[in-house]
């Protein structure tokens, strides 16, 4: 996770350093607090759950933009 930001800062993946990330409730959250700082060009869209509903919601708030890529951070069971 340190490497992180560098890595969605690096020019080869976003040229303009215009990201759209999607997080979740709880680890995206602080993931969120620990990367803004370093990712300024990124719009975060929270996303609370894992349905359709939640997805096209997602869609629906990212799209008209233009983004370099879509990052979603947090979420899952381990």
């Amino acid at each position: 996770m340190d490497d992180l930001a560098g890595l969605l800062a690096d020019q080869r993946i976003s040229s303009s350093g215009k990201l759209a990330i999607a997080i979740s409730d709880g680890s995206g959250r602080a993931l969120k607090e620990r990367l803004a700082p370093v990712l300024p060009g990124a719009d975060w869209y929270p996303v609370s759950d894992g349905t359709i509903d939640s997805a096209v919601k997602l869609a629906d708030g990212i799209k008209g933009n233009r983004y370099d890529a879509v990052v979603g951070l947090g979420g899952g069971k381990i």
